[in-house]
């Protein structure tokens, strides 16, 4: 083996270990009763807890080695034609041909399957009007024509009568929707106008995936029945508590790199997908519909170049490692707390107690987390860029 070629197994090896998919995900909604109006785990408690903890460490170390890895795959594009070719890739307009008749598919099949008791875009949005079935079989038609627009159009008229129904906090569980939307609308309106779709499509996946991680962590009691009952295989012997921590780390990991890599989020994106995958021989086909759009989203997100990747990174291998590892860090201390405060003030329950915990946790973790790449830097050595972490 090449020097080059270990060199190249070397940085990969993170990566890879970061993206093994060993958690069938689901969104147990879709499987089981949940109250959402319930109360979550504080994220304090969450996040005080020594598994909890020690996964997220692991976690922050694999994705500063991951970003080292990102980074140097990046530089050794100029250098490598296959590593180029990956980089440079790009599917471009049949992005949108992909997601224009996925999606007219997504939503015949969300009527056809679901006739017996309709549902509002996904599995557990639940309704004994005709009213969004009509919409869909419209929204459908108005894809297959061509006419992108007035599909956008009218799945954002889907999605606000669901948060009319279900409530805007429910709903916000599922933004890649207003993502597809945008990017129906202006993906087919010339190069920058899809480059700024794709970033719209990108955000609103990776915080889908994100608040389903978060979900894991604050509300682990929805999955004890599926993990005690049928699903008890998947735990692979874990406690259902440690595992439904694991899963959720797996969840929100990939969705960072999505956000943030550049070759990486094209391994997060086949990643996720994988995942998703398989999860259906255990859900069947209301997992295969339920995560039709974001199975879609990630195909187009994954052969398409991200161009939030230099937002996040940096030429140095070992500053961009570090950046990853400090914005992940801010990102596990504020995320869940933005969620938790949500949360609680959907259902009128924001008080004094739940706002100081979740704060103190949103301001701990971040403050650690920038700290920590500050810190490291200087300790390696060399001042910090102008843009900063």
């Amino acid at each position: 083996m090449t020097r080059n070629s270990l060199r190249l197994c070397r940085f990969l090896a993170p990566l890879a270990a970061l993206c093994v998919p060993f958690a069938a995900d689901a969104h147990i909604q879709w499987f089981a009763n949940v109250d959402l109006s319930g109360d979550p785990l504080s994220p304090w408690d969450v996040m005080t807890n020594l598994s909890f903890a020690g996964i997220a460490l692991l976690a922050l170390v694999v994705l500063a080695f991951a970003g080292a890895a990102d980074a140097w795959l990046t530089r050794a594009a100029g250098r490598h034609g296959l590593i180029g070719r990956l980089h440079r890739h790009d599917m471009g307009v049949n992005g949108l041909t992909l997601m224009r008749f996925g999606m007219a598919i997504f939503f015949i099949a969300n009527v056809l399957f679901f006739r017996d008791a309709p549902v509002i875009l996904t599995p557990e949005l639940k309704t004994s009007s005709p009213l969004p079935d009509v919409l869909q079989v419209a929204i459908a038609g108005a894809l297959l024509l061509g006419r992108m627009r007035l599909a956008a159009g009218g799945l954002l008229a889907l999605f606000a009568y669901g948060a009319m129904g279900y409530g805007v906090f429910h709903v916000m569980a599922y933004p890649i929707f207003l993502g597809i939307a945008v990017y129906l609308a202006l993906a087919g309106a010339g190069p920058v106008s899809r480059a700024r779709a794709l970033v719209v499509l990108r955000v609103a996946v990776a915080v889908s995936l994100m608040w389903g991680g978060i979900e894991k962590w604050l509300f682990p009691q929805w999955t004890y029945p599926l993990l005690c009952g049928s699903g008890k295989a998947l735990t692979m012997g874990l406690p259902p508590d440690f595992f439904m921590q694991a899963a959720g780390f797996i969840e929100f990991c990939l969705a960072f790199v999505l956000l943030v890599g550049s070759l990486a989020s094209r391994v997060a994106a086949i990643a996720l997908n994988v995942v998703f995958a398989a999860a259906i021989p255990m859900f069947g086909m209301v997992d295969v519909i339920g995560h039709a759009p974001f199975m879609l989203a990630l195909v187009v997100l994954g052969r398409t170049p991200n161009t939030l990747a230099p937002w996040f990174g940096h030429v140095a291998a070992h500053r961009q490692g570090l950046r990853w590892g400090a914005k992940f860090a801010g990102a596990l201390g504020a995320l869940p707390a933005l969620y938790f405060l949500g949360h609680q003030f959907a259902f009128g329950r924001l008080t004094v107690a739940p706002l100081a915990s979740a704060t103190l946790t949103a301001v701990v973790l971040s403050i650690v987390g920038v700290a920590l790449g500050w810190v490291l830097v200087r300790l390696v050595g060399g001042q910090r860029t102008a843009g900063g972490f």
